[in-house]
């Protein structure tokens, strides 16, 4: 973490599928039977939208709707349901808990990376009959993809709605409560395969960072003692322009920051960074204003990046 604060200091002073039936695109699986007979509930498990084709590391909406034997809109329904896919690069979403605001539905996005027919499942988790999935096939081509963690109070998570084949968007998470003044983390990489810009980093909108200068760096040093390593930190600023004298209240869902990483035009094949590896995330963390630390690098959900020619 002393890393992060001292990079601070110096400028302060969303593998994601559905699976579903009744896609006209594809060809599709109803796992409940086309009464509901499948599931405990009687429910069933409907899903649209996803392609009958689409290219590798090229995000799509999935549907998914849960609905009554007579095919009406469960709109009481309230379970978690589970993605998994045959695609093993495929970006899959967490599980999600259904809210009585969805009405019995729910859009999603996904990605698929592994050329081939690739299926898309979804499952409630604990009515294993309410299932739906479809097939997809991915064409051959360059894949330019993030997995991401399963766990951690932080993570970052992979921002499809602005990634394409050869731009990877990542936001910094709060996947719970929390409360805090700094976050940072660093994590080795291989510069040789991206091109960062100016558009490097974007801080969210939960920590203020001042201005003149913002409380925020991200960078990839090529020497000293984080060179090859993504470094990355947002900070409320202490005194000064935009000045924050307190911690702040950090709610589930927000986002500490954005990063932005395009491919390198003539990369090599293979992986970018793994923060799976512990010992590749070389600091990580979230502090209060006094430093003491709120979370430490084992809740802190850093995935894997890779690029496939």
């Amino acid at each position: 973490m002393k890393s992060i604060i001292a990079t601070i200091a110096l400028v302060a002073a969303g593998t994601l599928a559905v699976g579903g039936c009744k896609n006209n695109n594809s060809s599709n699986h109803d796992g409940g039977g086309g009464s509901g007979g499948g599931s405990a509930s009687g429910l069933v498990m409907v899903m649209s939208g996803v392609p009958s084709t689409t290219m590798p590391s090229t995000p799509f909406s999935v549907h998914i709707a849960v609905n009554n034997p007579d095919g009406s809109p469960a709109t009481t329904y309230t379970g978690t349901i589970a993605f998994t896919s045959t695609d093993p690069a495929g970006v899959l979403p967490p599980q999600y808990i259904f809210t009585s605001g969805d009405g019995g539905a729910h859009d999603f996005m996904a990605a698929l990376n592994t050329a081939g027919m690739q299926t898309i499942t979804a499952t409630d988790t604990t009515d294993s009959g309410l299932t739906a999935s479809a097939d997809s096939t991915v064409a051959a081509g360059p894949a330019f993809y993030y997995v991401p963690p399963m766990t951690g109070k932080i993570r970052l998570l992979p921002n499809l709605a602005q990634s394409t084949p050869t731009l990877a968007v990542l936001d910094l998470t709060a996947m719970v409560d929390l409360t805090g003044y700094y976050v940072g983390f660093n994590v080795a990489i291989d510069a040789t395969k991206v091109a960062p810009d100016a558009s490097l980093m974007t801080p969210g909108t939960v920590l203020n960072p001042g201005t003149n200068p913002p409380a925020v760096a991200a960078a990839i040093p090529t020497a000293g003692p984080l060179a090859n390593a993504l470094v990355t930190g947002i900070s409320q600023k202490a005194s000064g322009n935009g000045a924050v004298t307190t911690d702040t209240m950090i709610p589930a869902g927000s986002v500490f920051y954005t990063i932005k990483l395009p491919l390198k035009p003539g990369a090599t094949g293979g992986t970018i960074m793994d923060g799976t590896v512990a010992k590749n995330v070389i600091r990580a963390g979230l502090r209060n204003k006094v430093g003491t630390e709120v979370v430490g690098v084992a809740d802190f959900g850093i995935g894997k990046l890779v690029y496939m020619p």
